[in-house]
């Protein structure tokens, strides 16, 4: 199994919050946990179980991880979480001086109860369209595709069980370098204050060495047992429970993601140490100060189902787009179809779209068109056809009010789709690596080019932390070298607890060779305090931008997009603005 390790943030919770993850490639017909890659607690029931913190608990708090289920209480005063908390069909409960540093999120008809000194600090969110309800049902899925993979594949070896005592320590060794480990295992005991090592062939760190303990029966950790990695990453190892978590004692450390699929609850000890996720089938409760340090499992796992092809899905059809923000234009003129969205849209005087325009929010203006702005499609809202949630400004216009074509619905499930895209394209395996890459001067040109056979046909694969562009400088994208018809994706990675950055200042190029803009995709993996940025004046950018997190800003004054612009966070572009909607094709 070809892999690299990379640094990747999937959480949608807190869209300002900042990401600290690893992102992991899968192999070709393989799967990840997807979109529950965004929890650091997930309970995966969709009618009665749900997520509960004792006092004092913090879960996901740093890096940050959302908190979901079909209800999620922090019941306990003191307790937190560090993204968002989502919940359906809810309720939310927080007790007192409970914080959830993301938002609080329900469906229409739920409700959100905060106490005395509690708070939701990205707000409290009451709407069946807030993608973030799709993202909930996106990773209850993933949990049950990935079960099914995991199940159906071959051990690479098998041990009996397991009771480990006080002394001496027990340690578990895998036997594939640099590849994935299943280790089948009837069920493990650890004694209080007994101690597991789980270590990697070498006991070093390998790129690409994944661990998984898939015990078949039940789990059992004694008070102040311990089980512990070496050679091996949180984000490298995950402990599956076939049956049930039948004890969690307190005082605990567990380094890894804990996934245990049946409907029996996990009770997280009390003062217990995380750094991993924990996902259950029924129940997730951590009781009075356990400790989660958001590290969610990266591995695949091989499936002989061939993967599907790779596209963004309902997001296919917008030109500008923030998947989980609110989007502003200025005066943009869009010159063919392509649909503008967001949870508010403003679109600027004396704008010409020629799609629709949609809106999730249902509080009036969900979407604002300014002066003399003229929008070709409709302006689409929750009080479609009508325009109660539509403000016109002198001479503003829309064509109509209906959602004929179901354009809400696909603005709902645009931020999972966005994210498993941006997962599936930073999961292939790599062509060419980079170094970061920094244009300084516009006589020196650098390019970007396909300079060998794919390894994974339709799409040649670069990566690099981070792009960089001074003012006046060309970047060229060189597709010559390639079959015709194959995809460019660069993946922008980041480096180290950041992710990944676009920066381009004014007067940039990105000029395209051999190619066009619906085979070119600059993939932004992770979070950053920096928005990705595509500078002004005389600036021409071509191709799709995908950043499923992260800020995006566009300048003003003769700037070209031809392409796609596609952000998780808040979407900002200024004057003179004219983009040409030419959607990425599906590889």
């Amino acid at each position: 199994m070809k892999l690299r390790k990379r640094w990747f943030g999937l959480t949608l919770g807190g869209l300002l919050a900042l990401l600290t993850a690893a992102m992991l490639p899968a192999t070709a017909g393989a799967v990840t946990l997807g979109a529950a890659l965004s929890f650091s607690a997930l309970s995966t029931d969709t009618t009665t179980d749900g997520v509960t913190l004792g006092q004092f608990a913090k879960v996901g708090t740093t890096p940050l991880g959302s908190v979901g289920g079909s209800f999620v209480s922090l019941g306990g005063a003191n307790s937190s979480t560090g993204g968002d908390v989502v919940a359906n069909p809810g309720p939310i409960t927080l007790g007192h001086f409970a914080i959830v540093h993301g938002a609080c999120v329900v469906p229409t008809a739920g409700t959100i109860t905060l106490t005395t000194g509690a708070k939701c600090v990205g707000g409290e969110v009451k709407n069946d369209l807030d993608p973030r309800l799709g993202v909930l049902s996106d990773a209850d899925t993933a949990v049950g595709t990935f079960v099914t993979a995991l199940v159906a594949a071959t051990p690479t070896s098998t041990l009996p069980a397991l009771t480990v005592k006080n002394f001496p320590a027990s340690k578990i060794t895998d036997t594939v370098s640099g590849g994935l480990n299943i280790i089948e295992i009837p069920s493990v005991t650890l004694n209080n204050s007994s101690t597991l090592t789980l270590s990697s062939v070498s006991g070093t760190i390998t790129p690409g060495e994944f661990l998984v303990l898939e015990i078949t029966g039940n789990l059992s950790i004694g008070s102040s047992a311990k089980i512990v990695l070496k050679g091996l990453g949180a984000d490298e190892v995950l402990i599956y429970v076939g049956g049930k978590v039948a004890a969690w004692g307190s005082s605990t450390t567990v380094q890894a993601t804990v996934l245990a699929p049946g409907t029996s609850p996990i009770n997280v000890g009390s003062q217990a140490n995380l750094s991993g996720a924990v996902y259950g089938g029924g129940d997730v409760t951590f009781l009075d100060n356990a400790k989660l340090l958001f590290n969610p499992f990266l591995g695949d796992i091989p499936t002989a189902t061939p993967p599907p092809p790779i596209s963004l899905g309902d997001a296919s059809g917008f030109l500008i787009l923030s998947t989980q923000g609110t989007t502003t234009l200025g005066n943009v003129n869009s010159d063919s179809p392509g649909d503008i969205g967001g949870s508010t849209d403003t679109i600027g005087n004396s704008s010409k779209v020629l799609g629709d325009v949609v809106a999730s929010s249902n509080i009036f203006p969900a979407i604002t068109i300014k002066n003399f702005a003229k929008v070709s499609g409709d302006c689409i809202t929750q009080d479609s056809p009508a325009d109660t949630l539509v403000s016109l400004k002198t001479g503003a216009s829309c064509a109509g009010f209906s959602d004929t074509s179901g354009k809400l619905a696909l603005l709902e499930g645009s931020a999972g789709d966005v994210t498993t895209f941006s997962a599936e394209v930073a999961s292939l395996p790599v062509d060419q690596a980079l170094p970061a890459v920094n244009v300084t001067s516009k006589n020196s040109p650098f390019t970007i080019a396909c300079t060998s056979a794919p390894i994974t046909t339709g799409v040649y694969v670069t990566s690099t932390p981070s792009i960089t562009m001074a003012g006046t400088t060309k970047l060229i994208i060189n597709g010559s070298g390639c079959p015709a018809g194959t995809v460019m994706a660069i993946n922008v990675t980041g480096s180290g607890a950041t992710g990944g950055t676009v920066n381009l200042k004014s007067g940039f190029t990105i000029a395209l060779v051999g190619t066009d803009a619906a085979h070119v995709v600059f993939n932004v993996e992770g979070a950053s305090t920096s928005p990705d940025v595509i500078g002004g004046t005389n600036s021409t950018f071509a191709g799709t931008l995908v950043a499923p997190v992260q800020v995006c800003q566009v300048g003003s004054t003769n700037v070209k997009i031809t392409g796609q612009l596609i952000c998780g966070s808040t979407v900002t572009v200024g004057d003179n603005v004219t983009a040409t909607y030419d959607p990425l094709v599906t590889f």
